[in-house]
């Protein structure tokens, strides 16, 4: 079943106790929204990705960290469009790793080869169109939980599309020994929440 290991669950509720105490219930809500869409694309095309060894899950302590840390952070500081935009670009991600495998082999960043489905630093026309359908459902759920206007969701969505990308760029420095997979996400996400407070506030 796809889920948190222990430890992954323990800080996935300090997590959530954090955004919901400093932060409100809409952020608490958008945050609970991306973890049940994480859950919903990891399960399409289980028996593809298991074929290609892809198939993740059980999330544990390294995930939920690496995704939820700048969202914190953001509900602590008090702002607003800095935790959409991170959400959104967490989002985007999730979106584009798990559906993006389902396409054509990706092309890798700046050396445009084909590569192996997975391998990070590579994207594909799927996947990009999958990430930034990740990042506008989000931002138009913010719309909801946060009153935010049309204008501002167009906006996020394209913070959190960029924040993506931003993993990709570390994705391709962690395939030649910089990093991992946590510090792309945690680029990804404090990208996305960095562009959402330099354009909006």
């Amino acid at each position: 079943m796809i889920g948190l290991d222990l430890p992954g669950f323990l800080t996935a509720l300090v997590i959530g106790f954090i955004v919901y105490n400093f932060g409100s219930s809409s952020h608490l809500a958008l945050l609970l929204l991306f973890f049940f869409l994480s859950l919903y694309v990891t399960s399409l095309g289980y028996k593809e990705k298991e074929k290609l060894k892809l198939f993740d899950y059980k999330r544990g302590f390294s995930n939920v960290i690496s995704n939820g840390l700048f969202p914190a952070i953001f509900s602590l500081a008090n702002t607003p469009y800095a935790f959409i935009g991170s959400v959104s670009a967490i989002t985007a991600d999730k979106f584009g790793s798990e559906i993006g495998v389902l396409g054509d082999n990706p092309i890798e960043l700046f050396t445009w080869k084909k590569v192996n489905k997975g391998k990070s630093g590579a994207v594909s026309f799927l996947g990009l169109i999958a990430s930034f359908s990740g990042s506008l459902t989000i931002s138009l759920a913010s719309a909801y939980f946060f009153n935010i206007s049309p204008f501002q969701v167009v906006i996020l969505s394209f913070c959190g599309f960029f924040g993506c990308l931003a993993d990709s760029i570390a994705g391709y420095f962690e395939e030649r020994g910089f990093g991992n997979k946590a510090t792309s996400n945690l680029v990804c996400s404090f990208v996305g929440g960095l562009l959402g407070y330099m354009i909006l506030g």
